[in-house]
C-alpha cells in the first residue's frame, strides 16, 4: 500500500458523502458492506489518467438506481430509463470530480474521462491485480444502497523507471568487481 492509499479512502468517502447530500439533499451513510439482491444492476465507470491513473465505479440494483434518480430528478421512476442511466453515470462524474478536488491539495493530479454505463444480471467489480490498489466503500441512502469502487495505481514516470534498472546494473556490476576483488 502506498501513501497516497488513507488519503483516497477518506478523500472518496468524503466525495461520495457531499455528492449526495449536493445532489440529492440527503447525507450518504457508509456502511460495512452492501448485499444486493439477485436482481440487474448498474455499473457506471469513468477512468482518469495522470499522477494517479484508474477508474472509478458506482454499483447500483435497478431498482435502487430508479429510486436514487426519482429522488435526483423528483419524479417517480419505476423502470430503467436513459434518464436513470445518465443520472447514476451524473452521479460518478461528480463523485471523480470530488476526488480530483481533494487529491490536488497532495498535489496529485488527474484528467477524467467520460463515463460509461452498463447493465445487466449478476455483475461485480473486480479489481485488477498486479500493481493497481482497490477501494470499495458502501454507503446507504435513504435505505437505497449503492457501492463506490477506485481501482488505482501510481503514475511511474518511464524516465525514472529507466534510471532505477539502470542504477541497479550498476550497482550490481560495482558488487560483482568487488568480489571478484576480495577473491584474488
Amino acid at each position: 500500500m502506498n501513501l497516497i492509499h488513507p488519503f483516497l479512502v477518506e478523500a472518496l468517502g468524503e466525495s461520495v458523502n457531499n455528492s449526495c447530500q449536493t445532489i440529492l439533499g440527503i447525507p450518504g451513510t457508509l456502511k460495512d458492506k452492501t448485499i444486493f439482491p439477485e436482481e440487474p444492476c448498474i455499473i457506471s465507470s469513468i477512468g482518469f489518467t495522470g499522477n494517479i491513473e484508474g477508474n472509478f465505479s458506482i454499483y447500483i440494483s435497478d431498482s435502487n438506481a430508479c429510486r436514487l434518480v426519482s429522488k435526483m430528478l423528483q419524479t417517480e421512476i419505476d423502470e430503467t430509463t436513459t434518464d436513470v442511466i445518465d443520472g447514476i453515470a451524473e452521479m460518478i462524474n461528480v463523485i471523480a470530480g470530488g476526488v480530483k478536488m481533494r487529491i490536488a491539495q497532495q498535489k496529485q493530479t488527474f484528467n477524467i474521462s467520460i463515463p460509461t454505463t452498463i447493465k445487466g444480471s449478476r455483475m461485480v467489480i473486480l479489481a485488477s491485480t498486479g500493481k493497481a490498489e482497490n477501494i470499495c466503500l458502501h454507503f446507504s441512502v435513504e435505505n437505497i444502497c449503492l457501492s463506490v469502487t477506485l481501482i488505482y495505481k501510481m503514475h511511474e514516470d518511464k524516465k525514472a523507471v529507466e534510471e532505477r534498472k539502470a542504477q541497479a546494473h550498476l550497482d550490481a556490476m560495482q558488487t560483482l568487481n568487488a568480489l571478484i576483488n576480495n577473491k584474488n
